[in-house]
């Protein structure tokens, strides 16, 4: 009788770009196989980091215990902020009218990302924590 080993691999893509074209190769002992994933958003309403300047205040980056974040001229108010570590989950979700202190205190020091979303439109800025 011929033995079969299984494995499990488990992948977790974050992707912050319109449209985009992933391949992974995974390898276990002799084994190897490839998949390729293609992703493409209609309607893309995630705004570049550079456009969260003008839209929104963050400050300081880096820094250690928070982080605020305000309205500049003509921004939504009626938003929701959200921190997500480089993996993409979410960390903190909060309501946002305006201002908003961050407490990021508890989190280890890195790279993570805040964006602000209202309605369909989404910017975001990646900060450093230390």
């Amino acid at each position: 009788m011929k033995k079969h080993s299984f494995y499990l691999l488990q992948i977790v893509f974050t992707l912050m770009v319109c449209s985009s074209v992933v391949k992974v190769q995974a390898q276990t002992g002799s084994c190897v196989g490839t998949a390729s994933l293609a992703v493409v958003i209609e309607d893309c309403t995630f705004i570049d980091e550079a456009s969260f300047d003008n839209y929104y205040k963050m400050f300081p980056n880096p820094a250690s215990e928070t982080i605020t974040i305000q309205c500049a001229n003509g921004a939504p108010q009626d938003a929701t902020v959200s921190l997500l570590n480089m993996v993409g989950q979410t960390l903190q979700q909060i309501p946002f009218s305006g201002y908003i202190m961050l407490d990021i205190s508890a989190y280890p020091a890195g790279l993570y990302f805040i964006t602000v979303q209202s309605g369909e439109n989404i910017t975001g800025k990646r900060i450093i924590i230390r």
